[in-house]
């Protein structure tokens, strides 16, 4: 009935998908979130003191370390897969076998990775069931540069998970947010050179929105970069649940913080902005870009 009828922000577990260049430091960044178990599946993470499931051997491991999380009592607040690619070959094993195949590619041209797209299914489910505990759950994967076959020009490169387009499409679509971890890098052209030359900040960023170069994207209006720092990125998640109110007093307090003139714009947009929290969102964002801007020009 009508009265069953919610409406309303609603704070749920996360589902984050973290993914990037190789020792940027994803596993780390996964070790920071709030009382982690690893889902481990292969030997890069022996340097982080945390929990961990025997590795798996079959994806009926898989599921039953999850089934385990779902159904025991613990304190453990987030499930943390690492890395979400090497599943994969778990799950096509699991289709073989279930369908009687010597490999994937037996089924015939692109069949078994739709029918592995099923299993995945499985396997997302399973981790849905985990939030129903108030479990977030992070994916860590690799990432691989890919061609894209773009209808409106020229080709191009762009980094993407290292599994099958398909099964790629489903984990993106279920995660809240993807986000892509990489290098700082800048460029320098020294007087007198034809060339610039880049160089690393050491700076690690986290990207939070889509470009051509990754994919990312989140629904919780994040800033983007973020600095791949997890204490930052649980943050701005938690922020996300504030009221139109507490961004107001955001907003006005940051533009206090940049000076100038802007107390007044913040002011003017923040009237005309009413209670949408997504643009309030979005405008403390922007002040804080040009606060974080405006530090580095005097940094210089």
């Amino acid at each position: 009935t009508l009265s069953s009828v919610t409406s309303g922000t609603q704070k749920a577990p996360v589902r984050a998908l973290v993914y990037g260049v190789p020792k940027v430091g994803k596993s780390t960044w996964a070790a920071g979130a709030p009382k982690p178990i690893w889902l481990g599946l292969d030997s890069g993470t022996e340097h982080l003191n945390v929990a961990r499931f025997p590795e798996p051997e079959s994806f009926e491991d898989v599921l039953e370390a999850l089934r385990t999380l779902a159904a025991e009592n613990h304190d453990y607040k987030t499930l943390v897969v690492d890395p979400i690619n090497w599943v994969e070959p778990l799950v096509w094993e699991f289709t073989c076998r279930k369908n009687g195949w010597k490999d994937i590619e037996a089924a015939g041209f692109g069949k078994g990775y739709v029918a592995a797209v099923d299993t995945w299914r499985i396997f997302v489910a399973a981790l849905d069931r985990l939030r129903t505990k108030g479990m977030h759950v992070v994916l860590v994967g690799h990432s691989q540069l890919k061609t894209v076959k773009n209808p409106e020009g020229d080709d191009y490169d762009r980094y993407s998970l290292p599994i099958n387009d398909k099964a790629q499409g489903l984990i993106v679509q279920w995660s809240d947010c993807i986000l892509f971890a990489q290098h700082e890098i800048a460029a320098k052209k020294e007087r007198g050179a034809s060339k610039a030359k880049a160089f690393g900040t050491g700076v690690r960023l986290l990207r939070t929105l889509p470009s051509a170069a990754y994919e990312a994207g989140n629904r919780f209006s994040l800033p983007d970069p973020l600095v791949l720092d997890a204490p930052a990125f649980w943050s701005a998640v938690e922020a996300w649940g504030a009221t139109a109110e507490e961004y107001r007093t955001k907003a006005r307090a940051l533009a206090a913080t940049l000076g100038g003139d802007a107390v007044e714009r913040a002011e003017k947009a923040i009237g005309a902005l009413g209670d949408d929290r997504g643009r309030l969102i979005d405008l403390c964002n922007r002040i804080q870009t040009s606060i974080d801007t405006k530090a580095e020009e005097t940094s210089k």
